[in-house]
């Protein structure tokens, strides 16, 4: 998600007025986010290899990455209760 998006998205659900201030709550999060990661895990919150899948809800509503997840979520599933190798993730969105 793009520092656009994120500000806006900070100004509507926080009701903060200046793009200064959503900015700093940002820098604030980020801060707290990359420090519990390094202490909890010993990994850089920002790597997309410490993450098996990814959406940006800045693109796609919430509802949608949580029904693509439902789906990826019971077709492997449904594999692995077959006794089935788990599929790729792009098996799983076909």
């Amino acid at each position: 998600m793009c520092i656009r998006d994120r500000i806006q998205r900070i100004q509507r659900v926080w009701k903060v007025s200046g793009s200064d201030r959503a900015r700093e709550m940002i820098k604030e999060s980020d801060r707290r986010r990359a420090t519990f990661i390094r202490d909890m895990t010993g990994l850089h919150w920002s790597d997309a290899r410490n993450y098996h899948i990814t959406f940006d809800t800045g693109l796609i509503d919430l509802s949608s990455c949580v029904s693509a997840l439902v789906r990826i979520v019971d077709k492997m599933t449904q594999r692995l209760d077959a006794g089935n190798d788990v599929p790729s993730l792009a098996d799983n969105l076909s």
